[in-house]
């Protein structure tokens, strides 16, 4: 709509062109936890001032990032609209070396994680050799 000669937007339309222009999203994300990335993007989408689909791809992209491989396989059949047969067995894959990798590090971890938490057996033998 044009007014006294300057072009006069509806004020959503105003307010997510000042958005736009201000916006340190893509500043701000560089430094940023990935894992806290998605508050941040589920705020901007409440806000719509991107389209649905680019902050949808930003949503993967985050999560292609981190080692939330399910919330990341159920948000990817969800935006791309296809259901599990559909999905790339990239998903499983990856999800198979997170486990590996997991239970690799408890083994490693186990010496210390056994001095802070003792299973019920230990704890058994303990008071019976101190008995």
């Amino acid at each position: 709509v044009e007014e006294g000669g300057r072009n006069v937007l509806p004020a959503e339309e105003a307010d997510k062109e000042i958005i736009l222009k201000y916006d340190l999203t893509k500043e701000h994300a560089k430094y940023m936890d990935k894992h806290m990335m998605f508050f941040l993007l589920e705020h901007m989408k409440k806000k719509c001032v991107y389209p649905e689909k680019q902050m949808e791809d930003a949503e993967l992209a985050v999560l292609a990032k981190t080692k939330m491989v399910d919330h990341y396989k159920a948000q990817y059949m969800q935006y791309k609209g296809c259901d599990e047969s559909q999905v790339p067995g990239s998903f499983d894959q990856q999800r198979e070396k997170i486990l590996t990798d997991l239970q690799e590090l408890q083994e490693q971890c186990k010496p210390l994680t056994d001095v802070f938490y003792p299973d019920e057996d230990d704890a058994e033998e303990e008071e019976a050799t101190s008995s």
